[in-house]
């Protein structure tokens, strides 16, 4: 399960995407996306939201649904305890979205409406140094 976690520190938002085709089978698997969070975190030390692209997200046909569901209702309230305010996720399926207690929304301009951004920053990876002057330059004034 590969996940990539951008941090919006300024509007307090963490975009999680994953970058290839998951599927859940187990409990195991939400505790493998609970590690992977719990590492992503390590940065944040006050109140933020969470937007969850989950368009290769899916959910395995035999999967026992409900350790998955028990999982995730664990993964909540832990996520809650580490300053999580609110998660939403978008794009997945309404058999997956059933399983997931976060709201599940059909694309991202509507999570993001959901969850209150009104800035909307344009995602271009890999140009960091440019994001930490636009910061610094908007520090100074």
């Amino acid at each position: 399960m590969k996940i990539l976690f951008e941090h919006d520190y300024q509007n307090k938002i963490m975009t999680q995407a994953f970058t290839e085709c998951a599927t859940l089978k187990s409990d195991a698997d939400v505790q493998v996306w609970r590690q992977l969070w719990m590492d992503a975190l390590k940065s944040w030390h006050s109140p933020y939201k969470s937007v969850i692209d989950g368009r290769s997200l899916s959910i395995a046909l035999d999967s026992d649904k409900e350790s998955i569901k028990a999982a995730f209702l664990r993964l909540e309230k832990l996520m809650s305890g580490f300053f999580l305010k609110k998660a939403v996720i978008f794009g997945v399926d309404p058999e997956l979205a059933a399983v997931i207690p976060f709201d599940s929304y059909p694309d991202e301009e509507t999570a993001m409406d959901a969850i209150g951004v009104r800035t909307r920053v344009q995602r271009e990876p890999g140009d960091f140094r440019s994001s930490i002057q636009f910061q610094n330059h908007f520090r100074q004034h």
